[in-house]
């Protein structure tokens, strides 16, 4: 999470502190956090890592910042070849359906 903080004004007893950029990394304890760190710089889906990236500007935040969350994509792994099977599968049976009655008839 990124964003820069309100600053504070002069008082009596302190001096006014200008706005300053503010970052805080929250890493599970079992990741490298200096390898997501470098990945987290991008965004989108990273096929060849298997992680998805997550961009979000927080516009509510007065002086702006932003979300960033890498997940893991490994769900996905063999998912193309899931839907080639489920597709392939079904179309097959149609066609099967749509030609039998052309050998009967």
């Amino acid at each position: 999470m990124a964003g820069t903080s309100a600053g504070a004004q002069k008082t009596d007893w302190s001096e006014a502190i200008p706005p300053q950029k503010i970052a805080h990394d929250f890493v599970a304890k079992d990741q490298d956090g200096a390898k997501l760190a470098g990945i987290a710089q991008t965004a989108g889906l990273l096929e060849d890592q298997l992680l998805f990236v997550v961009r979000i500007p927080l516009a509510s935040v007065k002086n702006g910042g932003e979300l960033v969350a890498v997940f893991s994509a490994a769900e996905l792994a063999g998912l193309k070849g899931q839907v080639a099977q489920r597709v392939g599968s079904v179309s097959l049976l149609i066609i099967l359906l749509g030609i039998l009655p052309i050998w009967w008839f």
